[in-house]
């Protein structure tokens, strides 16, 4: 079924999602190659400092070098999730409004019983207590989708800063991925395949959504 066939909300989501997946690649092909040639200009440059000079030429330009390696990224691939976080939240939120809009189910993701959850657990609990969820609820692709909330509420809320105390849970769910790490400063880090795989996971939840709440419609309709 194409996009277009699948409706606006969806085709929305997912022009958001390809166009969050060009950029994460096209800017980190940037960084990588602006990384590289600064690099090979630096090192050009210090042949003609002698050793007592040389320790404080790379004192005086690591700085760069580190912004290049290590922050231009972790600000992009942050960028990224909350973004991505965003379009997920969005889209389920209008799948819901549109669903209780068409069908005129008593849907209310407001409900005080879910207060304590994140908007997107109460979409998806409200979802699940009027229509069968088989493909979506408890597919990996959720349950990587909370680790990623924990991640982004840290990032948001937190500077990306981890409390090896309180933050126990979230540790060991970090010491389990390989797409993200702690730094020797409790600060959380995303290696280069982190943002596509954050924007592939969502992208897919979308769509097993999308099935579960066509099916649940489609089976609303009279047999012809």
């Amino acid at each position: 079924m194409s996009i277009i066939k699948r409706g606006f909300i969806y085709a929305l989501s997912d022009i958001h999602f390809h166009t969050l997946s060009n950029f994460s690649s096209d800017i980190e092909h940037s960084i990588k190659t602006s990384s590289a040639e600064y690099i090979a200009h630096l090192e050009a440059i210090s042949e003609n400092y002698k050793d007592d000079n040389l320790e404080m030429f790379w004192e005086y330009n690591i700085d760069q070098v580190n912004d290049l390696r290590y922050e231009y990224p972790t600000l992009l691939r942050s960028s990224v999730l909350i973004s991505c976080y965003s379009n997920l939240e969005k889209t389920m939120v209008n799948f819901h409004e549109d669903l209780k809009l068409k069908t005129g189910l008593s849907l209310n993701y407001n409900n005080r019983r879910f207060s304590r959850r994140s908007t997107i657990e109460k979409v998806l609990e409200s979802l699940q207590e009027s229509i069968p969820l088989p493909n979506s609820s408890g597919s990996i692709e959720w349950t990587n989708i909370l680790f990623y909330k924990s991640l982004r509420n840290k990032v948001v809320h937190d500077l990306g800063k981890i409390n090896k105390r309180k933050d126990r849970a979230l540790l060991n769910q970090i010491e389990q991925s390989s797409f993200v790490s702690v730094n020797e400063i409790n600060t959380i880090t995303f290696n280069e395949h982190f943002s596509e795989k954050v924007i592939t996971d969502c992208r897919n939840f979308i769509d097993l959504l999308y099935t579960d709440i066509k099916l649940y419609t489609d089976s609303l309709r009279p047999s012809s």
